[in-house]
């Protein structure tokens, strides 16, 4: 991978996008390039600094940095620098940690390392730095292959109290066997309290992972790369699998770190502002005590000498179409993802097969409504040591299997014979310099996760950043006659190592793995003697013990409430009105960019039009205009815009819960050359949307209603806070529904109606209602951009924009009254594992106590909820979040095997918080961590967004950051009493496995209070 690949990515434009040359470039860029030249003048090839040696130092024009790659001499260690004029400081230590098998050892070391370590020898160190930094990002990854520790923040003594915390914990954790029992395995009485309860296995990532794989996307693009490298460690599951997690020992966790996480087998990475030296010194301090370590390969997979096919099960979807559950790719071993060239070449070739509506396979597969959307694991992929690129389709008849392998097949016959139209190809490089262009706040921590995985594998990480290198051949190349159509026939149409991978839905799914689960507790509670009962009960009562322990956490490094500045960055803003829309104009350094944004608000929007509004935004870019086909207009966005996005907009007025404003919220961005042809562009999809091809439409519905019902698993929190908060006030609920639980259902039956005529009505009128009888005072604008360009953005608005969209009347609508309904409700979906929420009415944002309710939600979540949910019962998330900006305060947990106890956690916790006397450390603590999210820094993009959309001004800003400064033990106590405490007045939303005595008899049920769904 290089950094091209991750700025597509990260990018928050609805198309692909990629980075290409900037050729346009300011004086002030230069001078800033050479004032980090001269900062780093001293570090020339060959030279020896606090024990490393320069290997390479490169400057990178089109980035403004200069790369310095070292190595250390004793133990081999490599280090790669990144110098910018950036504060927001990046920190990264990764280990080649290739498994053998699916024990999910890597991911258990990846926790329990951050569980204590010889310097800081207090329990989950990590968790408890959260609250004693500023860091703009904190966190650990297990990949494939790898496994990562990065952090990134913009204060120079958090920078480097964090990198000691890390440090110490990946070279000299404490790997404490409680620990691994809890953070990765254990077998335990449900009750550890009562030797007479049943076993059951626990642990976060057993968990953790039971939850991962039950998620159908996930499991299929999991085993689909087992698959496809037979005999390597991507034929193991990192994160592990619960059926395997059980076999891993406390033994073999302690030998894979003392093997893997070793300096010579490290790759360290820093990028920011600091200073080298100070960090190279820091890093040696650590590491210099080691010898040098011999470091193992990751063994590439055999080519096979012929085509295989594979057929697995997978559980059934109980809002899929019967009959039409079956999943299906066809994959290819391409090329060494090291091959930089030729990486890219694949990322262009699998936009221009996959990319767009107009584009071949999307028409031979998706359009034909075969099928519901592309399956996962779609594209190219070079994550893996050998890089893969597959296609396929999920929600296909199993009888269509073959007929769809041959489509796929075909389409590239045909794109072999008749190549690709060029203007897709010059469009796909203007996206790339936009995305260049494009100024991110985590740039940073994006370059890191470019380079790390071809770094793993042996290449040169200073070559993922140059990107030229790579461009300047692509444009001199791409042109000769076969350069695509080549690459078609050797890696499809002549590859041997090719893979059809079919997953086909089984009733008996989940049920069959909970059997066995059981069967396996059953089969060790026979085997086990007298002894060895009470040793399992005793080692329970000891975790529990070594949990509930109090622990002195000074010893942990830590900011202090004057780190954190007493007032907030105002952004210079500038208001008009331009032909009777109000514009709100920030001019600041965009690198040449302008922005815009549109907000069309709708007085009470109509009841039956409200749960159409998300499919109509997503239409707009989907089916063409009155005067462009869809591909005309894929054309036209590709070569004017970074993408056009459209989107359910609701925000609640930050002075009452009451007043609502919902809509539409358009955004875009263009290069300098196209800002006229943007703005009539914006004007054009807004006004102009053909809805006259059916075909489209239902397409575009279908794979939309697939995309929602497979963020259920990952996200299944979100979606039971949000259904939850829905109850509570007028703004969440309409939230809900755009967003929400009742959206997914509600697309999910769109999908299964085969007529789309009264679907169609629907959007006609929501377009009628937008734009047709628009006053101009219900819209407004947003540009930021250079102050050259900001006179040609407002002319361009008005002219090319605003006096093409008709002056309707506006009529005041009538008031609706909200009525809160407090409810429990259980929504019973085929995961393995459950989600629950439980949220109370708040306050606004300007209220007093609504900075206070912020602070007793991080301290809930830190101090009573994580230990409970989390540590003891095994979930693997589990919180409280107050939301300023809506008004609602919601318990959480996440991938939970006992989401009715943590019902009884939540109300525990509420009870823990009227009276527990926080102390002067803990208080500081919830603010420092509160403040690493509020003063983390912004995309150029986003400057005054939280005015725009949401009406908060600097002033009211402020007046929340000294509420929030000076919230005490006290006022929690009093706002946790005074919200929280009436249980009849909140609601509850589960989402997961139905309880098998609710099963049996629905009296048990209803008798608590539960409507079960599903």
């Amino acid at each position: 991978m290089n950094i091209l690949n991750v700025l597509k990515k990260e990018s928050p434009s609805i198309l692909n996008k990629y980075t290409v040359n900037c050729a346009r470039r300011s004086l002030s860029d230069k001078v800033e390039l050479f004032k980090i030249l001269n900062s780093i003048k001293k570090y020339k090839v060959g030279e020896k600094i606090n024990g490393f040696e320069v290997e390479k130092v490169k400057p990178i024009k089109e980035f403004d940095l200069v790369a310095i790659k070292l190595n250390h001499t004793k133990t081999g260690a490599q280090y790669l620098h990144v110098a910018n004029d950036d504060s927001n400081n990046v920190f990264s230590i990764a280990f080649q940690t290739a498994g053998k098998d699916s024990t999910g050892v890597t991911h258990i070391l990846e926790h329990t390392s951050l569980c204590g370590s010889k310097k800081y020898p207090v329990r989950d160190p990590f968790f408890k730095m959260l609250n004693r930094t500023l860091a703009t990002f904190m966190n650990a990854f297990t990949a494939s292959d790898c496994t990562f520790y990065p952090f990134s923040t913009e204060n120079e003594k958090d920078y480097y109290n964090l990198m000691d915390v890390y440090l110490d914990a990946t070279f000299n954790p404490l790997l404490r066997e409680l620990d691994f029992k809890q953070e990765g395995w254990r077998v335990e009485h449900t009750d550890p309290k009562d030797k007479n309860s049943p076993y059951q296995f626990k642990g976060v990532v057993y968990n953790e992972m039971k939850g991962s794989l039950s998620d159908q996307g996930r499991l299929f693009a999991t085993r689909l790369q087992q698959q496809m490298h037979p005999g390597t460690t991507y034929a193991t599951i990192s994160g592990g699998d619960p059926e395997y997690i059980v076999e891993l020992t406390y033994d073999e966790l302690k030998k894979f770190h003392k093997k893997y996480y070793h300096p010579s087998n490290s790759k360290i990475f820093s990028y920011g502002n600091f200073n080298i030296d100070k960090q190279l010194k820091f890093v040696d301090n650590y590491i210099s005590k080691y010898e040098p370590m011999k470091v193992d390969k990751i063994d590439n997979v055999k080519p096979w000498t012929s085509p295989r096919k594979v057929h697995m099960m997978c559980p059934p979807d109980p809002m899929g179409k019967p009959g039409k559950q079956t999943k299906m790719c066809v994959s290819f071993l391409i090329n060494d993802g090291n091959d930089l060239y030729e990486s890219f070449v694949m990322q262009v070739l699998s936009h221009l097969l996959l990319s767009g509506e107009s584009y071949p396979m999307h028409k031979a597969l998706i359009e034909s409504n075969i099928g519901s959307d592309y399956s996962a694991g779609t594209g190219y992929d070079d994550n893996a040591r050998m890089a893969t690129f597959s296609v396929g389709l999920q929600g296909i008849k199993t009888d269509d299997v073959d007929m769809v392998e041959q489509t796929i097949m075909d389409v590239f016959k045909e794109c072999q014979k008749n190549g690709f139209d060029k203007k897709q190809i010059e469009a796909y490089l203007h996206q790339t310099e936009l995305n260049l262009k494009h100024k991110t706040a985590s740039f940073g921590m994006r370059v890191m996760q470019s380079i790390v995985g071809n770094w793993i594998h042996g290449a040169d990480p200073i070559d993922a950043i140059d990107v030229n290198k790579v461009l300047d051949r692509f444009k001199k190349e791409y042109t000769q006659p076969g350069f695509f159509e080549k690459r078609i026939e050797k890696y499809f149409l002549n590859n041997k190592h090719r893979l059809t991978f079919v997953m086909e839905p089984f009733d008996d799914y989940n049920k069959i793995l909970a059997d066995k689960e059981k069967q396996k507790l059953e089969t060790l509670s026979k085997m086990l003697s007298k002894a060895e009962k009470e040793k399992i009960y005793k080692q329970g009562l000891e975790l529990l013990e070594f949990q509930n322990k109090e622990e002195d956490a000074s010893v942990l490094p830590t900011l202090e409430l004057n780190d954190i500045s007493k007032t907030i960055k105002r952004i210079d803003l500038s208001h008009e009105v331009i032909d009777k829309c109000p514009t709100q104009v920030r001019k600041t350094s965009t690198n040449g960019i302008s922005y815009f944004g549109a907000l069309r608000i709708i007085e009470d929007f109509p009841d039956e039009l409200r749960p159409y509004l998300p499919i109509y935004c997503k239409s707009l870019t989907a089916l063409g205009t009155k005067s462009k086909s869809l591909k005309e207009l894929e054309h036209s966005i590709r070569m004017i815009t970074d993408g056009i996005g459209v989107s359910a907009h609701v925000s609640t007025s930050p002075t009452d819960l009451t007043t609502v404003y919902e809509g539409v919220y358009y955004e875009t961005s263009c290069l300098e050359n196209d800002i006229e042809k943007m703005y009539d562009l914006m004007q054009e999809i807004a006004r102009e949307t053909d809805y006259k091809n059916i075909d489209k439409l239902k397409t575009l519905i279908i794979g939309e209603s697939t995309g929602l019902i497979n963020t259920l698993a990952q996200s299944g929190h979100s979606y039971a806070m949000m259904h939850a908060n829905a109850s509570l006030t007028k703004g969440q609920s309409i939230n809900e529904f755009f967003n929400g639980i009742s959206q997914v259902y509600f697309m999910n039956q769109l999908a299964a109606n085969e007529n789309c005529e009264e679907t169609v009505d629907k959007l006609k009128a929501i377009a009628t209602l937008l734009m047709d009888t628009l006053e101009k005072r219900m819209l407004k604008a947003s540009i930021v951009t250079t102050e050259k360009l900001v006179d040609r953005n407002k002319k361009a608005l008005k002219e090319k924009f605003l006096t093409k969209l008709p002056a309707g009347d506006h009529a005041e609508a009538p008031l609706r009254i909200f009525t809160p309904r407090y409810s429990k409700n259980f929504f019973s979906l085929p995961f393995n594992i459950n989600f629950a929420a439980k949220s109370f009415a708040g306050v606004p944002y300007t209220h007093e106590d609504s900075a206070k309710l912020q602070v007793a939600a991080k301290l809930m979540s830190t101090h009573f909820l994580h230990p409970e949910i989390r540590e003891k019962n095994g979930a693997y998330g589990g919180g409280a979040v107050y939301s300023g900006l809506d008004g609602t305060f919601s318990f959480y947990s996440y991938r939970d095997p006992k989401p009715l106890n943590s019902s009884e956690v939540f109300k525990k916790s509420v009870e823990w918080a009227t009276t527990k006397k926080f102390t002067d450390r803990e208080i500081k603590e919830a603010k420092l961590s509160l403040f690493s999210s509020i003063d983390a820094p912004r995309n150029a993009s986003a400057e005054g967004i939280s005015l725009f959309k949401y009406n908060i001004t600097d002033d009211m800003r402020q007046a929340r950051r000294e509420r929030l400064l000076s919230v005490t033990s006290d006022d929690v106590n009093k706002v946790v009493e005074k919200y929280l405490t009436n249980d009849k007045k909140s609601s509850t939303t589960v989402l997961g496995v139905l309880p098998e005595e609710w099963k049996k008899d629905k009296k048990i049920s209803e008798d608590l209070g539960w409507e079960v769904v599903g």
